[in-house]
């Protein structure tokens, strides 16, 4: 979704597609930022902060946050109708209605329902025919954010935030956000 000539690309390939993009918290989605990049020697904080203190708002990992500004550059060249943006908490906690709403969105039959998934520590497992694969959470070797870095990504987040709620009127379940 981030880079800025995809979308008049995708255009010229087909301008009567759909498109589904599934948003996370920018914040909680620099913890995995890290891992894009393991030849850097550096903490997640130090790829964050600039030598003066700042963010580094010329880092990839920075920019890719502004939802708002990506999704207008799509409207540019597509319907509002032809974007399904999806929450990722939402997906997460309960998949059958979001995976419903896709179903709906791509004018396909509803079939998805509660007995192809298994709650299993957490998380909503695929359950077929009686396999149950799961994709289980990273336990170990997470990058660590300073509590005074995330407030100051939240500060930098929260406008985006608050121009994507009117661009799209969705109430994303990302706590740390007003």
């Amino acid at each position: 979704m981030r880079h800025p000539d995809v979308p008049e690309r995708v255009h010229k390939m087909n301008p009567d597609i759909k498109l589904l993009a599934i948003l996370c918290d920018p914040v909680a989605h620099k913890k995995r930022a890290k891992k894009y990049w393991p030849e850097q020697n550096h903490t997640l904080d130090e790829m964050l902060m600039t030598r003066d203190g700042k963010i580094n708002l010329t880092w990839q990992a920075v920019w890719t946050g502004y939802y708002d500004e990506q999704l207008l550059n799509w409207h540019r060249f597509f319907k509002p109708e032809q974007l399904l943006l999806i929450d990722s908490s939402q997906l997460k906690q309960n998949p059958v209605p979001v995976l419903n709403q896709v179903e709906r969105f791509l004018n396909i039959p509803v079939l998805i329902s509660d007995k192809y998934f298994v709650e299993e520590s957490g998380l909503h497992c695929l359950n077929l025919h009686g396999k149950v694969n799961c994709v289980h959470r990273a336990t170990s070797g997470k990058p660590v954010l300073s509590d005074n870095h995330r407030k100051l990504l939240y500060e930098l987040y929260n406008p985006h935030y608050q121009k994507l709620l009117n661009l799209t009127n969705i109430k994303f379940q990302w706590p740390n956000f007003k």
